[in-house]
C-alpha cells in the first residue's frame, strides 16, 4: 500500500509539473515540486527532467543548481537522461561552462548527450568549441542523430568551411533518406550550401 501511495503521489506531482509547462506556467510547477520537498514526498530520476524545465522557461539558474545539487546527493547524476537534461538547463540559462561539466562528467554518452551540447555551443556562437565535440564525436564512434546532423550543418555553415560541408553533405546521403522525413536536414544542408 505504502508503494501504491507513492506511485500515486509521484504521478500526480509529475503530471500536475507537466501540465504547469504545457500550459506556459513555470513557475507554479517549480513550486509543486518545492512543494514535493516540503511534504517530504520522494523525488525520483523521472520527475527530474521536467523539473528542470521551468528552470529553463523562467529562467533561474539558482533553482537549477538547487535541483543539480539534489541530483547529486540522490545518485542521479549517473542518469544519462537526467544529465541531459541539466546540459539543456544549463545552457537554456546561460551557464555553459557547467553545461560542459555535466556533459564531460557523463560515463555513457548517447547521442542526446553530444547533441545537446553541440547546439548549446552552436546557439551561443562558440563554433569551435561545437567543431571540436563534433571531431571527438567521429572519434568516439558516435552515430549522429538527424537534430545532431541538422546543428552540425549550421555549425559548418557559421565557419564557412565548404570541405567540410561537403563531407558531411555525403555523409547525410550516405545515412539518410531526404524525403519527406528528412526535410529539416535537407533544408540545413541547402541552407548550408
Amino acid at each position: 500500500a505504502a508503494l501504491e501511495s507513492y506511485s500515486s503521489n509521484a504521478a500526480i506531482h509529475s503530471f500536475l509539473i507537466t501540465s504547469y509547462i504545457k500550459n506556459n506556467f513555470p513557475a507554479d510547477a517549480a513550486k509543486i515540486y518545492a512543494y514535493m520537498h516540503r511534504i517530504d514526498t520522494e523525488v525520483d530520476n523521472f520527475i527530474i527532467p521536467p523539473v528542470l524545465k521551468p528552470c529553463c522557461l523562467i529562467p533561474s539558474i539558482l533553482l537549477g543548481q538547487e535541483v543539480h545539487g539534489f541530483v547529486v546527493k540522490n545518485g542521479f547524476h549517473g542518469d544519462v537522461f537526467v544529465c541531459n537534461a541539466l546540459i539543456m538547463m544549463y545552457s537554456e540559462v546561460g551557464s555553459l561552462a557547467s553545461a560542459r561539466l555535466v556533459f564531460d562528467k557523463i560515463h555513457k554518452k548517447d547521442v542526446v548527450s553530444w547533441s545537446t551540447m553541440i547546439r548549446s555551443y552552436d546557439k551561443s556562437g562558440l563554433l569551435d568549441e561545437a567543431l571540436d565535440l563534433v571531431r571527438d564525436m567521429h572519434v568516439m564512434r558516435v552515430k549522429p542523430s538527424e537534430i545532431a546532423m541538422i546543428s552540425i550543418t549550421h555549425v559548418l555553415a557559421e565557419i564557412a568551411d565548404l570541405k567540410l560541408g561537403k563531407a558531411t553533405h555525403a555523409y547525410v546521403m550516405r545515412n539518410w533518406k531526404c524525403g519527406k522525413s528528412g526535410v529539416p536536414l535537407c533544408t540545413a544542408l541547402i541552407d548550408m550550401y
